[in-house]
């Protein structure tokens, strides 16, 4: 049998990596989100109203 090297834990330069990643991750989702989204959904809105403007959630 040969013998494994006993994986490293609590490497600084890998929790770094993953800090970075987390907060990379999190800052694109929010701007995507803000960018894309609120104006994807008002359109979405303005053109579920009616003429007066009512938008009817499951058509209640």
């Amino acid at each position: 049998m040969s013998a494994q090297a006993a994986p490293r834990i609590n490497d600084k330069r890998e929790i770094f990596g993953w800090y970075m990643y987390d907060w990379a991750i999190s800052a694109f989702s929010t701007t995507v989100g803000t960018v894309f989204l609120g104006p994807y959904l008002a359109a979405l809105a303005r053109a579920a109203a009616d003429a007066s403007g009512m938008v009817y959630v499951l058509g209640v």
